[in-house]
């Protein structure tokens, strides 16, 4: 029986935004991008999760990281910049033109060219995990990692989405600063944490709630002019799935 070649990969180095240091990847192959756009198809969160930490750990190539650690929004990032070594670092999208072309919906969508290796992760200088909700009381909160996310999905099955989210809230408390002490969080359940939280204010909670809604994130801003009407348009596109 004849033996196969095996391929040779060339090596990149890239950003993991988070910990501020760069990491050597390798381009992602044929049978991750096959479970990628398998992931995709399923729209089955916890499988996404699952395949985006799994291609990553496969192409990094420094293994003094634990993946399961990395932020969600590393996680974006690495993955569009490998799918730009991988496959190709131009991607079209389908765009409408903010003009309204006089209700012509159908000549406002076209194909817009986009230039991956422009991605960027965008909030990272103004991150701040910790959160005051009194003059006296503070929470130090953890940004989701793939780990936390995985555990959000196992926990989903028969609740709804608002405890759902509440049990990841919950589950992304660090520590608990008051002026007297600072609390642990790490070996207290999860169902004590949500005990903790029902007990809060509506306000304080909100403030928590927020701390999630000014999470980095990647973006990619798109800039092109319309052949139609000529109008110059400006978009930010983010989410991972627009990438793929």
């Amino acid at each position: 029986m004849k033996t196969l070649p095996t391929s040779e990969y060339p090596i990149y180095n890239f950003l993991i935004p988070s910990l501020k240091k760069e990491y050597r990847f390798r381009p992602f192959l044929v049978k991750e991008q096959k479970a990628l756009m398998t992931a995709q198809a399923t729209e089955d969160k916890k499988n996404m999760v699952e395949t985006l930490r799994s291609v990553i750990t496969s192409c990094l190539m420094d293994k003094d990281v634990d993946t399961d650690e990395l932020t969600i929004f590393d996680c974006e990032y690495l993955l569009v910049k490998l799918r730009a070594v991988s496959i190709g670092e131009e991607l079209t999208v389908m765009l409408k033109c903010s003009d309204n072309h006089e209700g012509n919906e159908e000549s406002r969508l076209f194909g817009v060219a986009c230039d991956l290796n422009k991605v960027e992760v965008v909030g990272l200088e103004n991150f701040d995990p910790n959160v005051k909700i009194s003059e006296n009381l503070m929470v130090r909160m953890i940004a989701p990692t793939v780990d936390s996310m995985l555990y959000a999905s196992e926990e989903a099955e028969g609740i709804d989405e608002y405890e759902k989210d509440f049990r990841l809230v919950a589950s992304l408390i660090k520590e608990i600063v008051t002026k007297d002490e600072v609390i642990d969080c790490s070996d207290i359940s999860v169902d004590d944490m949500c005990e903790w939280l029902d007990n809060l204010t509506a306000d304080g909670y909100e403030k928590i709630l927020n701390f999630f809604k000014n999470l980095p994130q990647i973006r990619l801003k798109v800039e092109w002019d319309c052949p139609y009407c000529g109008k110059h348009n400006v978009r930010f596109l983010s989410g991972l799935m627009v990438f793929f």
